[in-house]
């Protein structure tokens, strides 16, 4: 935003804009397949559940995995 919007006007006009919340998820797949009902992690320290990726191969393809992860790590 900051090189896009080179004047302190368009940068202030920029924060006055309301956020687009719709893109960003807490949820974050780490894996989708299986048919048992899936494993659902919540984040540790620091907000990332990119740490559960070796958990959630470990656990093998027929147990889903899904992370709940801090938001403004998306």
């Amino acid at each position: 935003m900051l090189f896009d919007d080179q004047t302190i006007e368009r940068i202030a006009a920029a924060l006055d804009e309301p956020e687009d919340t719709g893109k960003w998820s807490p949820l974050v797949i780490l894996n989708d397949s299986g048919e048992r009902p899936p494993l659902i992690l919540v984040h540790g320290h620091g907000g990332n559940v990119l740490f559960y990726r070796e958990l959630a191969q470990l656990l093998g393809e027929d147990q889903p995995v899904h992370g709940l992860q801090s938001q403004g790590l998306g």
